[in-house]
């Protein structure tokens, strides 16, 4: 893999002790009581209709968070400002500054079909060990990358919730990121990526050959789709939380009834306000100058 790194990478320990602004004996005390620095919260799973999703036995579903708290989340704040300098492709569009949901959901205005899918238990699925063989990858020491890879996971995975776990899950999916934009490239395609949400579009069908393919990519590498979260759309798609058309994006149904949702809360109602003000000043906007593709330029 070529380093895409625009820095050098962290070479030695004081360098890493120095960008974290922490000391050795505060680290040491960390390792020995990381339990101390995380939390474990539960957060309902919400359906396409607004109502808490339910498993096939009628259970309530929830997703487990582990955010991390204190000193420790203090130090992820540094490594995340500190792995800003990776030059992701075009395509990534989580955690990287200037680029959010809404910029992932643009690529694909223009086409007229649209392959939506989302990794499943994606953070839990990223292990130690895959954390640290990508930060080799990106030419890190042994002993700074297994330093690095202490301080971004908990429990043999990435906690859903700390400050780094996205950006470190970037650098993870740089391979899959990559064979999968130059298989695009080639079938005049657009791909995205926005965390665990992976957009395939086209002006014309999306074939099931291409879908086949970018499954088989994944599970390689470790990764399942989550079939509920899997369609296949023509003509417009619903692509993280913006509906994305030929002729531009907008905000969701969904959106519009949490706005006019009379249990919100006037705050929570802002927020949403905010968000679709958000969804159509940048479709404004992008109407105004010639659109990029891109999958056209990710390499």
């Amino acid at each position: 893999m070529q380093n895409p790194y625009t820095y050098r990478p962290i070479a030695r320990m004081s360098e890493l002790r120095s960008v974290c602004n922490v000391d050795q004996e505060t680290l040491n005390y960390i390792f020995k009581n990381l339990s101390k620095y995380y939390r474990t919260k539960k957060e309902e799973k919400f359906g396409e209709d607004g109502t808490q999703r339910r498993d096939s036995q009628g259970k309530l579903l929830f997703r487990t968070l582990t955010p991390s708290k204190g000193r420790i989340k203090f130090i992820q704040g540094c490594l995340n400002a500190h792995f800003q300098k990776v030059k992701f492709p075009e395509s990534v569009h989580g955690s990287i500054k200037g680029k959010d949901y809404i910029s992932n959901a643009l690529a694909h205005v223009g086409n007229n079909s649209f392959f939506c899918t989302d990794l499943k238990d994606f953070f839990p699925g990223i292990t130690c060990d895959k954390v640290f063989k990508a930060l080799r990858k990106l030419r890190y020491p042994a002993h700074v990358a297994s330093l690095i890879t202490k301080l971004t996971t908990y429990e043999n995975k990435l906690p859903q919730g700390a400050p780094t776990s996205s950006i470190i899950s970037n650098i993870v999916m740089w391979e899959v990121d990559k064979e999968l934009i130059e298989y695009c490239n080639r079938n005049k395609l657009v791909y995205t990526r926005y965390i665990d949400d992976i957009t395939i579009s086209a002006k014309h069908k999306v074939a099931q050959a291409h879908i086949d393919y970018a499954i088989n990519v994944l599970a390689k590498s470790g990764f399942k789709i989550s079939r509920a979260k899997t369609y296949l759309k023509h003509g417009s798609a619903e692509i993280t939380g913006c509906m994305a058309r030929k002729r531009g994006i907008s905000a969701t149904k969904k959106l519009w009834k949490k706005l006019q949702d009379p249990k919100r809360s006037n705050s929570s109602k802002k927020g949403v306000q905010v968000a679709i003000d958000r969804i159509r000043k940048t479709n404004a906007i992008s109407l105004q100058r010639p659109h990029k593709k891109s999958g056209a330029s990710s390499s």
